[in-house]
């Protein structure tokens, strides 16, 4: 029972938890007037859910999304923009097709799926490798497309997160205030913590590795 009862309250103290961050993420994207304030602050949620599944310490909260929405507030937005410009160019493009003929709807209807897959892989990490890892705007890139590409099946277990939670919002718009945003933010760090640490694991051994084998060398 004491396991029982731990979990229960673990659950109700990370439901609260993710009830408030999706408040603070709704609070902070108005006050970047929407189309300046989303990126920061998802970026913010994202930092504040990582410090929360990696240290034991305590924190405050509005403290510490605050200070993650100050200090990427610039090259979030611009993220932000490059991910919304892509949505556009995309939406556009496809919608282009239908004017073609059709071998060069096919042509080129194959070429911007393609591109849709990898720009979707690309969006889908940017956030969790951008709270991640300290590196160039173009590694952020990077990394998400390389990570995303090699981890295809999680980057399914996302989408699938997302669609669920769009059809729990539609199903009770209640939820939209609430866990709209924070709970899928939360899942999507899960997950994408259990593939920097696999990476992280596998760098180490290989480290260690190649230390063995010049030591026998040395030898």
């Amino acid at each position: 029972m004491d396991g029982f009862s731990g979990w229960i309250n673990g659950t109700c103290t990370w439901l609260m938890k993710l009830a408030i961050y999706n408040v603070l993420w709704f609070l902070f994207t108005i006050i970047g007037l929407g189309i300046f304030g989303w990126a920061p602050a998802t970026v913010a949620l994202f930092s504040v859910i990582r410090k929360r599944l990696t240290t034991d310490k305590e924190f405050s909260d509005f403290k510490e999304f605050f200070y993650h929405y100050k200090k990427s507030f610039f090259q979030s937005n611009i993220i932000g923009i490059l991910l919304l410009l892509g949505c556009i160019s995309i939406f556009y493009s496809i919608s282009s097709l239908l004017y073609l003929d059709q071998s060069m709807m096919i042509l080129l209807g194959t070429i911007f799926f393609m591109i849709s897959i990898l720009f979707g892989i690309v969006a889908i990490f940017i956030f969790p490798v951008y709270t991640h890892y300290n590196t160039t705007f173009q590694n952020y890139i990077r990394y998400s497309l390389m990570i995303g590409l090699a981890n295809l099946h999680y980057g399914l277990y996302i989408i699938l997160i997302l669609g669920l939670m769009l059809f729990l919002t539609n199903m009770f718009p209640g939820l939209l205030l609430f866990y709209t945003v924070s709970a899928p933010a939360y899942l999507m760090m899960q997950i994408s913590l259990k593939i920097f640490n696999s990476i992280e694991e596998k760098d180490n051994n290989r480290i260690g590795t190649d230390s063995l084998l010049n030591t026998q060398q040395t030898q």
